[in-house]
This record gives C-alpha cells, structure tokens and sequence, in this order.
C-alpha cells in the first residue's frame, strides 16, 4: 500500500470523525466541547482533502491553506479536550502561533521557495503538532473529575504515543532528509497508519466522553433544584434514609456493654 492511499484512508477517516463529531455536536448542543471537537474535525478533513490534491490544485492552496487547516483544526480539537477537563485554553498564545505557522508556509512557497525545501516545512510542521500533541496529553493527566479520569487518561495516552510518532518523523528528516511529501518512507507509512488508527480511536473517546458528561449532568439535576442548586426533596430523603440505616447498624444496645 502506497503511501497516497494511507493519506487517502487518513483523510476519509477524518471525514467520518467530522460527520459523528457533528452528531455528537447536535446531541450535547450545550456542550462547548463537543462543539470544537466538531469543528475542529471539519477543519482537519478539509485540510487534508486539499493536501492530497496536491498536484492537482495549485500549490499555494494545497501546502498553504491545507497545512494551516490542518494545523488550526488540531488546534480547536485539542482546544476542545482542555475545555472537556475544565480549562480554559491559551487561545491567543494559540492564535499567535497559528499565525506565525501560516505566514512561513506562505513565505515558504512564494518568496523563499529558493531557500526553504521540504524537508523545512515538514520539520516546522511536526514540531508545531508536537506542541499541540504535548499541550493535550498535559491537560488529560490533570484532569480533576474522578467519573472522566479514565477516559482522559487513555485520550491522553493516545495523544502521547501520536507526539512520539510526529517526534520520529522529525528525527529521520534531520537525519536523512525527505524528497517527496508522498515518498514511502517507514517513518511515514508509520505516521499515516498510526493517525488512521488514532482517528477512530479519539473519535470513540470523545462520544465517550460526551455521553458520561451528560450522565453526570442528569445525574445532579435529578439531585439538586434547578434554581438553588440545593438538593431536592427526593435526594434529602434519601440521604437521611441512608443516615438513619448506618446509624441503626452500628448502633449497639446498651445491654450489651453492661
């Protein structure tokens, strides 16, 4: 299998993440995550959709505006894991490098096209993804919510073992160089066939993780009054009934001490 069909299969995998992120966007409608998850997913598959079409549509539209897609669609899904664990993320730090990402692939392919080669923007590239990659599995492991741990904690081990792949690729370009974006090298068939299996993965993750927020949601309005945010008549009689049988089980009659 050559490496334009993995990218093929990577691409269409983005596609189906776009498509299920969208529907786990209408289900918790009020919930910001899925929201960026979803949009962010849109931005990746139509990045790649262009990077794929290189060749075929002009330069400047496929490495310019499908790397900065792609780049800003990793942005707003990881984006989307901080606002899951409760943070607020770095998004004008994030902007920023968004920025300074696009305007050296647009200077790269216009103006210094002499002077930087592929194996520059690849570089430029993997390094910005290892930082957004580095970034997510950071705010997985300090989640704060005991019911999401777990999930966050296999999200955070994906995105890490994603940061070593992106970490190798970068290695063999300083060490051997790359001549072609579609070139089979092991390190690209790896990236690509890694990142298919990552899009499913991360895609089960977060409808998973989705689904036991609005669990635990339901869980404290069938608790709490909606307008005090104290608990309900139904849950205070259950607590005290849950009171009263542990008192009355560790209670010993008097008789017996004597």
């Amino acid at each position: 299998m050559d490496i334009r069909t993995l990218i093929l299969i990577y691409a269409g995998g983005n596609i189906l993440q776009a498509l299920s992120m969208q529907y786990v966007r209408r289900v918790h409608a009020d919930y910001p995550a899925a929201r960026l998850w979803a949009n962010g997913s849109l931005l990746l598959a139509s990045g790649l959709m262009l990077l794929f079409l290189r060749g075929v549509v002009p330069p400047f539209v496929s490495i310019a505006i499908g790397n900065s897609l792609i780049m800003g669609g990793a942005v707003v899904i990881n984006f989307g894991t901080a606002v899951a664990t409760g943070r607020a993320p770095p998004w004008r730090w994030a902007i920023g490098l968004w920025l300074l990402f696009v305007a050296l692939f647009i200077w790269a392919i216009t103006l210094g096209r002499d002077v930087v080669t592929l194996e520059h923007r690849v570089l430029v590239f993997s390094l910005f993804g290892m930082l957004i990659q580095g970034y997510a599995v950071w705010v997985c492991v300090r989640v704060v919510d005991d019911a999401l741990r777990p999930s966050f904690y296999i999200l955070g081990l994906l995105n890490f073992l994603n940061f070593l792949v992106m970490a190798m690729r970068a290695w063999a370009v300083l060490q051997g160089g790359l001549a072609d974006l579609f070139q089979g090298t092991t390190e690209q068939v790896l990236l690509y066939s890694f990142n298919i299996v990552f899009v499913f993965l991360t895609s089960v993750t977060y409808t998973v993780i989705a689904g036991q927020r609005l669990q635990t949601v339901l869980q404290q309005m069938a608790m709490h009054d909606p307008l005090t945010s104290a608990l309900n008549r139904r849950e205070f009689a259950n607590r005290a009934q849950r009171a009263w049988s542990s008192a009355a089980r560790h209670h010993r009659p008097l008789s017996i001490l004597m």
